[in-house]
């Protein structure tokens, strides 16, 4: 049986008594090491694409998590983002703990802030002597939770079962030492895929490159499927929140189907609807785009009905009848169909207007670094960091053709 997993969000590289605290409270998670696995990291995390992975994964597959909260931690964007991350959790079910233990603060410092950490019932740091006991008590109260990263991990899992040659996983235990990497960090998880999953994810497509270019050759000669799990792992970086309300939106009664995302690239918000779709992504929701630039309501509504037309199959030229016809057949089976809009500058009016012509379609607006004031659009968070995108995407250009089966 696999043990619960609980997470420790800290920023404890530049305090002192941040760091002894943290090796203390380390130490006494060791003695309860029978029944808890604990995800702490000691390096100093960058809102990179791969730490966003990392991130993702340990709030997303803990059952529990404490949070060490002192000065520095508050003002540091990587806990603020976990925080986030576990806050959602805690939303999505109550069974989900979380212990603040406050070192050096109060809940109030706290106040205002969008986790609404400061709502929970905490620990002030005394000594470890003093805390263990209320800690331990705690953890006599924690759960085992699926949480939402296990969704992705999952699929990765599945394919790797069905399409690599590594019986006894030798060819896997390899690649990744060949990265300084291990499968042990995600012991004693029972099945081997969902272990190799968990440790792509974590690392990020960047990170894991080498290892899924280092097995390439062990994988079948099916090319979608191989496809698949580098689209799967290259979307690892993207929030659970973000893909949780893209899918929420997408598949609810909603008729004001539009969410926004501070991106530029119509590539990026493919990857949230991979993330938020739960399939390969060969399988994935109908997802047409627009890019070109329109001068009227009327020019931008005619390229959608081109755009929906090329992805649900049938000729640029249909009438938009038998367009319609198609995405009410979409609509009756449940199956999403998303609209990446980076048309700009987009006029809120005739955005109103090509929404109330597509009501069974959820359009992905793509703001670039900009925040338009767009009626009725949810926005997607957090927001990406500035730079963020064209960095991730000038590394993958660069290594692209590598991620293709010789």
């Amino acid at each position: 049986m696999a043990l619960k997993r609980i997470f420790v969000s800290h920023s404890a590289n530049k305090d002192e008594s941040a760091r002894a605290a943290l090796g203390e409270l380390e130490t006494r998670l060791g003695t309860v090491k029978d029944r808890f696995g604990v995800l702490l990291d000691r390096s100093t995390l960058v809102a990179t694409e791969e730490w966003r992975s990392a991130l993702n994964v340990w709030c997303g597959v803990c059952d529990a998590a404490i949070l060490l909260v002192t000065k520095d931690s508050i003002a540091r964007d990587f806990c603020v983002y976990e925080w986030s991350i576990l806050g959602y959790r805690r939303m999505l079910s109550p069974a989900f703990t979380i212990l603040p233990i406050f070192l050096g603060t109060t809940p109030e410092d706290l106040r205002g802030k969008p986790q609404q950490i400061q709502e929970l019932q905490g620990i002030t740091y005394t000594t470890i002597e003093d805390i263990w006991p209320r800690i331990e008590n705690w953890l006599d109260k924690v759960v085992s939770s699926d949480g939402p990263a296990m969704k992705q991990v999952r699929l990765i899992a599945s394919l790797f079962r069905k399409h690599l040659s590594d019986p006894r996983g030798k060819l896997v235990e390899d690649s990744l030492q060949k990265v300084g990497e291990r499968l042990g960090t995600w012991e004693p998880l029972l099945d081997p895929q969902e272990q190799f999953a968990l440790k792509l994810t974590e690392l990020g497509l960047k990170r894991a490159a080498p290892v899924l270019i280092d097995l390439q050759w062990a994988f079948d000669r099916d090319e979608g499927a191989w496809a698949d799990v580098v689209n799967l792992v290259k979307s690892s970086w993207v929030d659970d929140r973000s893909a949780s309300a893209l899918y929420e939106l997408s598949s609810g009664s909603s008729t004001k189907r539009a969410i926004a995302l501070n991106a530029s690239e119509v590539r990026t918000g493919r990857l949230y609807v991979v993330k938020a779709c739960g399939r390969p992504p060969s399988y994935a929701w109908c997802t047409a785009e627009v890019t070109d630039v329109v001068d009227s309501p009327e020019g931008l509504e005619a390229q959608i009905w081109v755009s929906l037309a090329g992805v649900l199959g049938l000729d640029p030229t249909t009438e938009s009848e038998k367009v319609r016809k198609r995405l009410a057949a979409k609509q009756l089976t449940g199956q999403p169909v998303i609209v990446c809009l980076s048309t700009r500058p987009l006029d809120p009016k005739w955005l109103s207007a090509v929404r109330g012509r597509f009501d069974s379609v959820t359009f992905l607006l793509l703001s670039g670094s900009e925040k338009p004031q767009w009626p009725d659009v949810q926005w997607m968070e957090p927001e990406l960091a500035p730079g963020f995108e064209t960095t991730f995407w000038r590394w993958y250009e660069e290594v692209e053709s590598e991620f293709s089966p010789r």
